[in-house]
């Protein structure tokens, strides 16, 4: 469909905005360079998390909000994943349909498991 992007075998229809309908899954895309391959493969985690933006900060928020009492507060999801050389893709599923409409914090953590290496991002984005 229009604005979609191939990228090896995935299409991803992609959010400028960051707006995602509330109940619909948020999706995400990564590109990962720079692993270390030396043993013949690559290893890697990638963690997933979707928090609401509530004012505390960082890790305090994402642990709050993923195990807090009553009502789950975000979402996450985390996958092991394997590469024939230095780099990969990963794409991505969020279930949100039980959260509430608002501000929310994605972050997307990998970590090269031979490496200990980590990167990190993240963005806001808006169920509606």
């Amino acid at each position: 469909g229009p604005g979609e992007i191939a990228r090896g075998g995935t299409v991803v229809q992609p959010a400028p905005g960051g707006t995602f309908g509330n109940g619909d899954p948020v999706g995400l895309y990564a590109e990962v360079y720079g692993l270390d391959a030396s043993g013949g493969e690559a290893r890697y985690s990638v963690q997933a998390a979707l928090v609401p933006v509530d004012g505390r900060a960082g890790i305090v928020r994402a642990l709050g909000g993923l195990i807090g009492r009553g009502r789950r507060r975000g979402v996450s999801v985390e996958v092991e994943e394997t590469a024939r050389g230095s780099t990969s893709s990963v794409a991505l599923l969020l279930d949100a349909s039980r959260q509430r409409p608002g501000a929310y914090t994605l972050t997307l953590t990998l970590t090269d498991r031979a490496t200990g290496e980590e990167a990190t991002g993240s963005r806001e984005v808006t169920l509606e």
